[in-house]
């Protein structure tokens, strides 16, 4: 009859035996039958005897280290996962050939962990698998988007006589991750081997620049995307003339930022958004549109502040530097607004100066006939 778990059940006469059921402990366990084993499967061979009580055994069967595999993840966007391992033998196994490894419909497998396909093979000869146990590395397919993939079999195909055997997959493909930079190439913002993972961020992930030797630059014409930004200390980042960075979450600043003339960093986000540690910036904008921009330390803006969106709070840190090109920018079609004080400087070294609202696009009547213009710290 069948075997429970941990023995075998006993055949007297059974000629062929096709599949002994019944798992197999770590310790020797002896399994005695009269008769020829066909096709049989044991998973996890271990330290088993196999034992004929009346004649010689032909056992035909493959040896998985493992059934499931769950540890594939990355970031959509990026990809492949890393590759996960299991091992195969295969014992008894009838003439030569290969035994083919199959993925599936997102998931690839490989028989030395750089060239992935849909399949792998590996030779047998002389009863067994050559050189085993072997490795079958298999990951995740680059380019998915983002969900769960799981429960998707990885087949070991039937060779010399032994049955198919199956590894169950599951993995995850993340919307928006958290990106480090490495810096392991260059300095180019945009080149995904300076991340890790290796994927240029987009407007759902969030940085972190650490102290590295590679610091990131974005160069002029080219536009970066993120969520929260953080800078670590002894970090830097710059944003070279006509380059822009789109931000959609926060920036925590606590190394260097360098802008030029002719930069740009937009807000862009859909909640809340704060500052902290931004001491200098160029063209700005406001491009909020649910829970506005906060301004969490000094901000000195030398460049167009453009308000298209959303509630830019100063929090009395703003500052428009009138003389290295600062002002308010304003479009008829602008929805945005600015709530607390603004400082307006002109740093005037001639005794006489010509000083004028720092707005553009607006008449006299639209400015408050309360705001006050400054002049050091003089108004």
């Amino acid at each position: 009859g069948p075997a429970t778990s941990g023995q075998f059940g006993r055949f007297i006469n059974a000629n062929p035996v096709n599949n002994i059921g019944g798992t197999v402990g770590s310790a020797t366990t002896n399994l005695s039958f009269s008769g020829t084993i066909q096709g049989g499967t044991i998973v996890g061979l271990g330290t088993n005897v196999l034992q004929s009580s009346s004649q010689s055994a032909s056992c035909t069967f493959y040896t998985l280290s493992t059934t499931s595999i769950s540890a594939y993840s990355y970031c959509q966007g990026s990809g492949p996962s890393a590759s996960q391992t299991f091992t195969i033998s295969g014992f008894g196994l009838t003439g030569s050939g290969n035994v083919v490894i199959t993925g599936s419909s997102n998931y690839e497998v490989s028989s030395d962990n750089t060239t992935f396909a849909a399949s792998a093979s590996y030779p047998y000869a002389a009863s067994i698998i050559t050189g085993q146990p072997k490795t079958v590395y298999v990951r995740l397919k680059s380019g998915l988007a983002a969900g769960s993939y799981n429960t998707e079999n990885v087949t070991v195909t039937s060779a010399g006589g032994a049955n198919a055997q199956t590894v169950s997959n599951n993995g995850n493909v993340t919307l928006g991750c958290n990106i480090t930079w490495t810096g392991s190439t260059n300095t180019l913002w945009e080149n995904s081997a300076n991340w890790s993972p290796a994927t240029v961020p987009t407007s759902i992930d969030n940085i972190t620049i650490p102290n590295v030797t590679n610091q990131p630059i974005i160069s002029a014409g080219i536009i970066g995307n993120v969520k929260d930004i953080t800078i670590n200390t002894g970090s830097s980042l710059s944003v070279n003339a006509t380059g822009t960075l789109n931000v959609y979450g926060s920036i925590i600043n606590n190394g260097t930022v360098t802008t030029v003339s002719g930069s740009t960093l937009a807000f862009k986000g859909s909640s809340a958004q704060t500052v902290t540690g931004v001491p200098v910036l160029y063209n700005v904008q406001i491009a909020n549109t649910s829970g506005g921009v906060s301004l969490s330390s000094a901000i000195t803006v030398k460049g167009a502040m453009t308000l298209t969106s959303g509630v830019l709070t100063t929090n009395s840190n703003l500052t428009i530097n009138f003389d290295n090109g600062g002002y308010v920018a304003y479009n008829a079609s602008d929805a945005g607004s600015i709530s607390g004080n603004v400082s307006a400087r002109r740093d005037a070294i001639a005794r006489t100066h010509y000083i004028s609202a720092p707005f553009s696009g607006v008449t006299s009547t639209q400015v408050d006939v309360t705001t006050p213009l400054y002049y050091n710290s003089y108004w």
